[in-house]
């Protein structure tokens, strides 16, 4: 179970994201989910939840959509009735008192959304670490990938 004071660390092509453990829904390997093998669609895969198809995306270094197969795991998040996953080449679970997360407000008119996609970061040495907010990433994922799928 997730806890409050815990983040996940996110790799995404040799790049690090964090996303608060407690507003993940799971995580699940590539093995236990059904791969987008030209089935069409931006999905790189997808969980089955009873009648429902969770979409899992794979994003590039620069968050732009890629079909991309160098991932092992998805981290699902929620934005009301959509939930959709976030594939990842690595994950690391992270404890809040062994890094330190500091809010920011990114520069730019905010999204429609209303939301900005990071609301915080953590200087890991000297590499920034953007942290993920999680309503606004799922609203992203679910925009980039057309919906539901």
């Amino acid at each position: 179970m997730a806890k409050d004071n815990q983040f996940i660390s996110i790799r995404i092509r040799n790049t690090s994201f964090l996303l608060p453990a407690s507003a993940s829904l799971g995580i699940e390997q590539r093995e236990t989910l059904e791969l987008n093998s030209g089935k069409g669609g931006n999905a790189v895969a997808w969980k089955i939840v009873g009648a429902n198809k969770w979409p899992a995306y794979a994003l590039d270094e620069n968050m732009k959509l890629t079909s991309g197969n160098a991932w092992e795991h998805v981290v699902y998040v929620q934005d009301g009735e959509h939930v959709v996953g976030l594939a990842a080449e690595s994950i690391q679970i992270l404890n809040r008192e062994d890094i330190q997360v500091q809010p920011f407000l990114p520069v730019g008119p905010v999204p429609k959304s209303g939301k900005h996609v990071f609301s915080s970061s953590w200087i890991d040495g000297n590499t920034p670490v953007l942290t993920f907010e999680p309503g606004a990433l799922a609203s992203y994922l679910t925009v980039i990938g057309g919906g539901r799928e």
